[in-house]
């Protein structure tokens, strides 16, 4: 919906999702190509991998499970040689399936939040050195 209703407004994109066959031009594209204003990318295929300093504005409007997954999507915008703001926004339809999955996206971050707290210093010092060997060892 999103490729017919740039193609009908003529406003340049690229695309890429699972099929397509030449990444690295479709990325260079976008990152180079001034007349190439949207990168539509599915986040399987467009949420590893890749680098797109060409562009400012993340939307994400099909929400994915795992916020991680988003996360990294969104992430490939903020690499090492962008040199604009970038805005992130998440679409969700009241009363739909995607706005369930916010709601659960939400709760997970919550509780990961409230177990792990990244800057906290404390955190390397919960386990011994013996205690991480052998968790590991597990795996």
């Amino acid at each position: 919906m999103i490729e017919r209703l740039l193609s009908v407004l003529d406003i340049g994109f690229a695309t890429l999702s699972g099929s397509t066959r030449n990444r690295g031009e479709v990325i260079r594209r976008l990152n180079e190509e001034l007349d190439c204003r949207v990168f539509l990318g599915s986040l399987k295929a467009g949420g590893t991998g890749i680098d797109l300093v060409g562009g400012s504005v993340v939307i994400h409007y099909d929400r994915w499970w795992n916020a991680a997954r988003e996360d990294q999507a969104t992430d490939r915008v903020h690499r090492i040689g962008q040199k604009r703001a970038v805005q992130v926004f998440k679409l969700l339809t009241e009363g739909t399936l995607e706005e369930k999955i916010d709601a659960i996206i939400t709760k997970k971050r919550e509780l990961m939040e409230a177990v792990v707290q990244e800057d906290d210093p404390r955190l390397s010092k919960i386990f011994s050195r013996e205690e991480l060997l052998s968790m590991l060892q597990q795996v």
